[in-house]
């Protein structure tokens, strides 16, 4: 297990050092990455649209990733924009690279925002999706699918 760690500016800290230090000694390891932005929107990318994604189709990843790739396809290209219109560096192949990563996971397996927006529970939707969509919104970047999915699902916990 490896822990990624960074400034919100990038810039060296010697706080973030001695993080990283600590985690070596306890056998964890951790890197300090110089963009921490660029990890937090891959994973937003995975997690979020994939939580969304899944709760909206009541269906597994494995499901997700083949018979509705076109979907999450989009959800993904639209969330890069988002990433990139707020100056977020992704790799050029970053939709490429998350859908590879999707396609690593087990056919089965379901997000948490998935499991509790199905069990009616409290929900990391807005926190995700709705996050992704008001920063589009804000950078003048459309996300048709991403809107689609959140309207859906808060229209159907209403």
């Amino acid at each position: 297990m490896s822990l990624n760690i960074g400034t919100f500016d990038g810039r060296p800290s010697p706080l973030v050092d001695a993080v990283i230090d600590a985690l070596g000694r306890a056998g964890l390891g951790g890197e300090h990455l110089p963009d921490i932005w660029v990890d937090v929107w891959a994973k937003a990318m995975f997690v979020a649209n994939l939580g969304a994604l899944g709760a909206l189709a009541d269906s597994p990843m494995g499901y997700l990733r083949t018979e509705m790739r076109g979907s999450l396809t989009r959800m993904f290209e639209e969330t890069e924009a988002v990433a990139r219109a707020h100056g977020v560096a992704l790799p050029a192949d970053i939709v490429e690279q998350t859908l590879a990563f999707a396609d690593a996971q087990g056919y089965d397996n379901t997000s948490s925002m998935q499991r509790d927006y199905t069990a009616g529970k409290s929900n990391e939707l807005d926190a995700q999706i709705g996050a992704i969509r008001r920063m589009g919104q804000a950078a003048g970047v459309e996300t048709p699918t991403l809107d689609l999915v959140h309207l859906a699902l808060v229209g159907r916990a209403a």
